[in-house]
């Protein structure tokens, strides 16, 4: 027979259930939700124009949509600005939140594209970088990567270990240790707008001490005292979406880590663990704004028998090499020795 508490206690003083969401998690929520509405009446501008069409049956009616969005909004409100934090409503500056970032915020930003990057058909040097990180770990890595259907994070990983592999001997030459950090938070002001959000991986190159720092507090902070090279990747969010059409999302990230880390220039990947794109980012001298670089889409993937896709082990060597050269100058301009160039105008 089951019992049910009979317990006197007024209401007031049962326990309740509360949100566990940090005051600047509620910020970014707000500005979030305040962009999803703003869309939401540009798109509502459409007019009347379908009724009676039946191609038009089918849309998705954003009124009741836009309620249930002012509702939230109004509720979320006054926590909002009770806070003794900064208010949304007091910010001169418009917020870019770098999770949703697309092409046309990119664009407000003063951010324009350039030359894209070419691979150089350098045969004699892939050779070379194909015995660099051949270790056992690297094996094993590889192995893990090719024998089941693993995450993207899992192919990402795999590319990571065997990038660090081939700098192993440099890095006890010069001291220095390599920091995988995860998820880095960054808010930043970048000319007339405020750009946060997360960085899903920053590679830190560092003497032992602040590598040990960052080990234990990594905090995008810690490295714009140092002069450390580091290097950003993004990993793709959306399913399904072409890797080139995410790029601004990745720019945005490399467009907030200058800022914060006060660099003229910065190097950056997108991936989906698979396909990979490099990204070069020079800020304007003179003025908010930069100018980016892509290169084409790099895969790990080849033509296996009967055509069948399977993985490269020349793909994967050379896009780990690039990795390793791009963390140790990724504060540099392409040079003579890079693995890309400029294509010619």
């Amino acid at each position: 027979m089951s019992h049910q508490a009979t317990s006197g206690e007024p209401d007031s003083k049962k326990r309740r259930k509360r949100s566990a969401i940090t005051g600047g998690e509620l910020i970014a929520l707000y500005e979030t939700l305040q962009r999803v509405r703003q869309r939401i009446t540009e798109m509502a501008q459409v007019g009347e124009d379908g009724d009676g069409d039946p191609e038009q049956e089918d849309l998705f009616t954003i009124d009741p949509a836009a309620q249930k969005l002012d509702e939230v909004l109004k509720m979320l409100e006054p926590k909002v600005h009770g806070r003794p934090v900064r208010q949304i409503t007091s910010y001169p500056h418009e917020v870019f939140p770098l999770s949703s970032i697309q092409q046309d915020e990119i664009d407000t930003l003063n951010v324009r594209e350039g030359q894209t990057l070419e691979l150089r058909d350098d045969p004699a040097r892939l050779n070379l970088e194909q015995e660099r990180g051949a270790n056992e770990r690297g094996r094993t890595m590889y192995s893990i990567a090719i024998s089941t259907k693993a995450s993207a994070r899992t192919w990402i990983d795999a590319i990571f270990f065997r990038a660090m592999a081939m700098l192993s001997s440099s890095l006890v030459e010069q001291r220095k240790q390599l920091v995988l950090g995860l998820k880095l938070s960054v808010s930043t002001t970048v000319g007339q707008a405020v750009l946060k959000g997360f960085i899903d991986y920053t590679i830190l190159k560092a003497g032992k001490t602040p590598a040990a720092s960052f080990l234990r507090a990594p905090q995008l902070s810690k490295l714009a005292k140092e002069s450390d090279p580091a290097l950003f990747v993004a990993e793709a969010k959306a399913v399904g979406v072409p890797l080139g059409q995410q790029v601004p999302q990745a720019l945005g990230e490399m467009y907030a880590c200058a800022g914060a880390l006060k660099k003229s220039i910065i190097r950056g990947a997108l991936t989906d663990g698979r396909v990979w794109i490099f990204l070069l980012l020079k800020l304007n001298a003179d003025e908010p704004g930069a100018t980016y670089h892509v290169s084409h889409e790099v895969s790990i993937m080849g033509a296996g028998p009967l055509f069948r896709p399977q993985v490269d082990p020349k793909a994967c060597a050379i896009i780990a090499a690039i990795l390793a050269y791009w963390i140790e100058h990724s504060f540099e301009d392409i040079g003579d020795e890079d693995w890309f160039k400029f294509t010619s105008q």
